[in-house]
């Protein structure tokens, strides 16, 4: 009865972790702070953009022009310049030195601007509910991205990878903490980013246990070896609760730790936290040897991880 009363209390927890996923994922709508006024000047001009350029007084260079796959644009009176990495700002000072220089300006007043992304989407990939490419145009947030493709899935991991259009060698990472919402949910993103949200940990749960398996941590950092047991429906009537046992490797070791089950839903010992690509073995009666336990442990985690995978 006691275990019972553990399984229901746990699948009740379960129901609300999900809701919790139901409840971010449904967001779009939650204002966020205003995005940093310079954030946009930081954007680097890239192939295939449509940028507007005007030098004031000078009809020949107020006109649109598209950066070719190399990155050059091609204007009246100064032909050809490479403005591919540049920001709009950088392209300016070029463009108003080389009119300076070849005297056709004594003092130009010039502006380009970014009219047109040639990426215009951000793409959203991994653990979301609708992965795709989004049409969010200009500067952006992350939860804006996450929220358009339906928010994170129930397996979803604790990492959001932002790989940014400026700068795609230096991805940065955002957090998603227990409770399933991001750690910083105003972090700007831009077309062309790339978002991917990382899948979270599975632990298995093997032996004599009524639906052995291997179970999705979620973005939670509290799973442990009694909810485990709880999500692989219990032991089996033929399984040895005094020895139960959490198998982890770490490194080039493997480490065990065993319990009573029962002493654990009594209260009289600790719970034990879990990792990802943990082992709980709950053995059978004729089980006595450590070696034997991990043998048999391995062999049924092997087979789970086919299973979820």
């Amino acid at each position: 009865m006691l275990f019972q009363r553990t399984l229901r209390i746990t699948f009740s927890l379960l129901g609300a972790a999900s809701l919790a996923g139901t409840l971010w994922s449904q967001a779009a709508a939650v204002p966020v702070a205003a995005l940093p006024a310079d954030y946009k000047s930081t954007l680097a001009i890239g192939p295939g953009d449509m940028l507007d350029v005007n030098v004031y007084d000078v009809p020949e260079l107020i006109l649109k022009v598209r950066v070719s796959d190399k990155g050059d644009v091609t204007l009246p009176l100064v032909g050809s310049m490479h403005w591919g990495g540049l920001t709009a700002s950088q392209a300016e000072r070029m463009l108003h030195d080389d009119l300076v220089s070849e005297d056709y300006v004594k003092s130009p007043e010039v502006s380009v601007f970014i009219a047109e992304y040639a990426t215009q989407g951000i793409s959203v990939t991994g653990e979301v509910n609708q992965a795709g490419i989004y049409p969010l145009f200009g500067p952006h947030t992350l939860l804006d991205a996450i929220s358009a493709a339906g928010g994170v899935t129930e397996n979803a991991g604790s990492i959001v990878t932002i790989s940014h259009r400026n700068d795609p060698e230096h991805p940065e990472m955002v957090k998603i903490g227990s409770n399933g919402a991001l750690e910083d949910p105003n972090h700007p993103v831009v077309p062309g980013d790339m978002i991917a949200v990382a899948k979270a940990g599975i632990v298995y749960v093997v032996g004599e246990v009524n639906r052995p398996g291997g179970f999705v941590m979620g973005n939670s950092s509290h799973m442990t070896a009694a909810r485990a047991i709880a999500l692989a429906m219990g032991p089996t009537t033929h399984g040895r609760l005094s020895q139960v046992c959490v198998i982890r490797h770490r490194d080039a070791e493997t480490v065990l730790i065993t319990f009573d089950l029962k002493k654990l839903l009594k209260g009289t010992v600790r719970d034990v936290p879990l990792q990802a690509d943990d082992i709980v073995y709950v053995p059978t009666s004729g089980v006595r040897t450590t070696t034997d336990i991990m043998q048999k442990a391995t062999i049924g985690a092997a087979a789970a991880a086919v299973i979820v995978h």
